[in-house]
C-alpha cells in the first residue's frame, strides 16, 4: 500500500460540539483535577448492538463495519447551520498524519496521535472539556514504517482501551486512568518489517489486530490476543504454506471477473521451482480494521499487496491470498473462503479499504471497495461475486504489465479508493467511496530481499502535468447503488481523496480532503449542504456521537438551535505550517495565519484572521482573574470584538478569553498569569462591508524576501489557522 497523505506541526480533531478547547495533562497520567469517565466499562452486549447506538463504539461504528450512524437530529435541512465548538490536540509535537477516528463512550473521547515518534492515546471528558488522561507509549527505533507513522484509533471492551503501536506491541489501557494494564509483541517487530497502524477490534473476549509491513517481505496475518491477559489466542496467516494448499492458485489468465492480466503464465509456471519459498516473504499485509458477523462468528478481512510489490517474476502464480476479501472464523481463525480481486498483482492495487457487511437484495453480501477503481459486492456465505460496480474513477491500459521503462495506467498505485473506510447507508443501498485519480508509471526493476528494507521491485512515478505540477490529479466523493452496481452520484474533488466517508440517518455523509474541507453531503444526491475548513488536510473518517441529547450552549444568536446540533462530528484535520516575522516591537514576534473562511455563518460572511503573538517573559501580562475573567485592558486589547463575547472559558488548562465572531468561537488569550509565550488574536472582518472591525496589532513587518507589508485592513498570507498554544 502506498498513499500520500498532507503532513503537519499542529494536528487537532475538531468537534462539532457545543464545547470550549480542551486541557492538555502530562504525559501517562491522569489530568489533575480530572475526574474518571462515568461508565468507563464497554459489555459485550453493547459492541453486538453497537449499530443502534449514539456513541461511536469502534473504528467502523458497529461489527459491520458500515459506517453508518442512526442519529438523525443532523439532517439536511439544519446541516448547514453546524458549527465547530471545540478543538482537540492529540499530543505530539511532531509533523504526522493524523487518521484517528474518535471512539466515544457515554461522553468520553478516545484519540490516538501519529507515532512521531511516539504512541499517544488520550480520554476527554466532553462534557468537562477536560483530558482525563493521556498514556505515551516511547517506541522503539522504527525505520520500517510503510506507509508513514500512522495509527488509525482503539478498541474498547470491558474497562480497557486497546492500541497497537508503530513498533509492533498491542498495549491494553485501564480506561478510566490510561494506565498500562499489559503489553505484548503482536509480530516479529520492526527489525522484520512488523508495525501496528490499523486499529483493533474486540470480539468477545479476543482482541484482533492485523499487521502493516507488506513493503518490508512480510508474511501477513490476522491475530487474536485474550483481552484480558494478552495471551495468544490463534493466528490466520494470510499467505497459506505448502501444507495449507499453498499461495500459487490456479495461475490464473484473470480477473475473477474476466479481465486479462496480461501474464506469461508458462514462464511463472517454469520459475515455480525456483521460487518455492517466495510465500515466506510474500507481503499481504491486514492494513484496517475487518468486519464481522456475530450471527455466524465470520471475520471479513481485507488483505493488501505481495512483496515485491512490482515485480512478480520472483514470485510466479497467483500469490494467495493477497488483494483479496477473506472469511474466517472469528473462534478459531480457520479459512472459510476467500476472493481475490487481482491475482498476481503487480501494481500495487491493495485490497486495503475496510470490509463492510450490508443486505443487497434481500441476501447479507460483504462490500470492500478496491484501488482499482471497482466496489466488489459478494456473498457473505460463499464468497462468490454477485456483482462489481461500475468504475468510480477513471481506468486505461488496465493491467498492463510495468517495465523497466514505466507503463501508464490508471488507476495508479494509490487507488481507485485508498485506505480509506467506505460507509453504506443500509435504507438507500449506497456504498460511499472516496475515490483518488492519480495517473502513474509503472516501472520495475530486480531487487533482492534484505531482511526489514523497504522491497518494492519497482518505481512508482507520478506523472507530472507540462509545467510540473500534478494539476491534473484529482479526487471523487460517489455513491454506489449496490442493488444495480451503477453510480448514483459523483463529486469531484480538488484533491485526490483520503480518510473515509461516514453516513447518518439524517440523510448525509460526511467526508474531509487534503486541502482542509470537511463536507457534508446531500446522502440522496449529492449535493454540499455544508462545509467547514480544518486549516489542513482532513486525512480520517469521521464518527458521530450524541452527547446527553442535547446542547448545553446558547447559540441562538448565532442562529443554531439546540436540537440542530445535538449530534457531534469530529474529524482529524492536520496543520499547520507558519512563517515568522521580523521588525515588530521589541518583545513581540507575529507568526502569520491563514485567512479562514469559517462556514457556519448563514450568510456565510465572515472571515476569521488568527495571529500568534510570542511575548517574552519579562513583557507576559496576566489574562486576568480565572474567578472574573479578564481584565478591563484585556478587554481592550481584543478591541471591538468585546462586543461579541460570550464569556471566557478555558483552554490548554489555562485562562483564556473567548469570543464569537460571527457564529464560531474564537480563543483570544491562551497561557496562564504572567506565563510567557504564544498569545492567539484574531482578527475577524466582514466581507460584506458590515462591521469592519480591525485588526489587533498594526505594525509594518517584513518576511525574509517579501519586503514590507502594513497590516492596516490588508488580509494575511494564506497559511492555515490554528487554534491554541503549542511550541513554536
Amino acid at each position: 500500500m502506498r498513499y500520500r497523505a498532507r503532513w503537519s506541526a499542529m494536528p487537532l480533531v475538531a468537534a462539532l460540539v457545543a464545547a470550549p478547547l480542551c486541557g492538555q495533562g502530562s504525559g501517562g497520567v491522569s489530568n489533575p483535577g480530572s475526574s474518571p469517565p462515568a461508565a468507563a466499562v464497554v459489555t459485550n452486549e453493547m459492541l453486538r448492538n453497537a449499530a443502534a447506538s449514539g456513541d461511536w463504539l469502534m473504528y467502523g461504528h458497529n461489527y459491520w463495519n458500515n459506517r453508518f450512524s442512526p442519529l438523525k437530529t443532523i439532517n439536511t435541512t439544519n446541516v448547514r447551520r453546524l458549527v465547530a465548538r471545540a478543538v482537540y490536540t492529540h499530543g505530539s509535537t511532531m509533523l504526522g498524519s493524523f487518521e484517528t477516528t474518535p471512539i466515544v463512550v457515554n461522553g468520553t473521547m478516545y484519540i490516538t496521535s501519529p507515532a512521531t515518534p511516539n504512541n499517544i492515546v488520550r480520554a476527554f471528558d466532553l462534557r468537562t472539556q477536560k483530558m482525563l488522561w493521556e498514556y505515551t507509549h516511547k517506541n522503539g527505533p522504527v525505520l520500517t514504517a510503510c506507509c508513514g507513522p500512522n495509527n488509525r484509533g482503539v478498541a474498547v471492551s470491558g474497562g480497557s482501551v486497546f492500541v497497537g503501536t508503530l513498533d509492533d506491541e498491542l498495549v491494553a489501557l485501564d480506561a478510566a486512568t490510561g494506565k498500562e494494564k499489559w503489553a505484548v509483541k503482536a509480530g516479529d517487530g520492526p527489525e522484520a518489517g512488523y508495525t501496528e497502524t490499523m486499529a483493533p477490534l474486540v470480539i468477545g473476549d479476543n482482541v484482533i489486530i492485523g499487521t502493516s509491513g507488506a513493503e518490508y517481505g512480510i508474511r501477513g496475518y490476522v491475530k487474536a490476543f485474550n483481552a484480558a491477559s494478552g495471551a495468544p489466542v490463534w493466528t490466520w496467516y494470510t499467505l497459506p504454506s505448502p501444507e495449507e494448499g499453498g499461495w500459487w492458485g490456479p495461475f490464473s489468465k484473470t480477473t475473477p471477473e474476466g479481465d486479462d492480466l496480461k501474464r506469461d503464465i508458462a514462464k511463472e509456471r517454469a520459475d515455480s521451482a525456483k521460487y518455492a519459498d517466495a510465500w515466506k516473504t510474500g507481503g499481504g499485509s491486514v492494513w484496517m480494521t475487518p468486519a464481522y458477523d456475530d450471527v455466524t462468528k465470520t471475520l471479513y478481512v481485507a488483505i493488501g499487496n505481495p512483496s515485491p510489490d512490482l515485480d512478480g517474476s520472483i514470485r510466479p502464480g497467483d500469490n494467495r491470498w493477497t488483494e483479496s476479501v477473506v472469511a474466517i472464523d472469528a473462534t478459531n481463525g480457520k479459512f472459510k473462503w476467500g476472493y481475490q480481486e487481482v491475482p498476481h498483482d503487480v501494481w500495487d492495487l491493495d485490497a486495503v479499504s475496510p470490509p463492510v457487511i450490508a443486505m443487497v437484495g434481500g441476501k447479507k453480501a460483504v462490500v470492500e471497495a478496491g484501488k482499482t477503481g471497482f466496489v466488489y459486492v459478494l456473498d457473505a456465505a460463499t464468497g462468490k461475486l454477485i456483482r462489481r460496480s461500475q468504475a468510480f474513477v477513471p481506468q486505461q491500459n488496465m493491467y498492463s504489465q510495468p517495465t523497466a521503462d514505466g507503463v501508464f495506467m490508471l488507476p495508479g498505485a494509490n487507488g481507485g479508493e485508498e485506505w480509506s473506510p467506505i460507509a453504506v447507508h443500509p435504507d438507500l443501498g449506497y456504498a460511499y467511496t472516496v475515490g483518488l485519480h492519480q495517473p502513474m508509471h509503472y516501472k520495475v526493476h530486480y531487487a533482492p530481499w534484505e531482511k526489514g528494507r523497504l522491497w518494492l521491485g519497482s518505481a512508482f512515478v507520478r506523472v507530472p502535468d507540462d509545467k510540473g505540477g500534478y494539476s491534473g490529479e484529482y479526487g471523487n466523493v460517489n455513491a454506489i447503488d449496490l442493488n444495480t452496481g451503477k453510480i448514483a452520484w459523483t463529486v469531484k474533488t480538488e484533491l485526490p481523496m483520503m480518510g473515509g466517508a461516514t453516513a447518518t440517518a439524517g440523510g448525509l455523509v460526511f467526508a474531509g480532503e487534503g486541502n482542509g474541507w470537511f463536507k457534508a453531503y446531500d446522502a440522496k444526491t449529492g449535493a454540499v449542504l455544508w462545509k467547514f475548513n480544518c486549516g489542513a488536510g482532513a486525512n480520517a473518517a469521521p464518527s458521530v456521537f450524541e452527547l446527553d441529547g442535547e446542547d448545553s450552549w446558547p447559540w441562538r444568536r448565532a442562529g443554531t438551535s439546540r436540537s440542530a446540533i445535538r449530534s457531534a462530528t469530529p474529524s482529524s484535520c492536520s496543520g499547520c505550517r507558519s512563517r515568522n516575522y521580523t521588525g515588530l516591537p521589541s518583545g513581540v514576534s507575529l507568526r502569520d495565519k491563514k485567512t479562514q473562511s469559517l462556514p457556519g455563518d448563514p450568510a456565510g460572511s465572515r472571515c476569521v484572521q488568527v495571529w500568534a503573538v510570542r511575548v517574552r517573559q519579562k513583557d507576559a501580562v496576566a489574562p486576568g482573574d480565572p474567578a472574573k475573567g479578564p481584565s478591563p485592558s484585556q478587554r481592550a486589547s481584543c478591541g471591538r470584538l468585546w462586543r461579541r463575547a460570550y464569556g471566557w472559558q478555558r483552554a490548554e488548562n489555562q485562562p483564556a478569553i473567548a469570543f464569537r465572531g460571527g457564529s464560531y468561537p474564537i480563543f483570544c488569550g491562551i497561557l496562564g498569569p504572567g506565563a510567557p509565550g504564544r498569545w492567539v488574536c484574531p482578527w475577524v472582518r466582514d466581507h460584506l462591508g458590515r462591521r469592519p472591525w480591525r485588526p489587533l496589532l498594526r505594525a509594518s513587518i517584513r518576511s525574509a524576501g517579501a519586503g514590507s507589508r502594513s497590516r492596516r485592513g490588508g488580509g494575511l498570507r494564506d497559511f492555515p489557522y490554528q487554534f491554541g498554544h503549542t511550541q513554536a
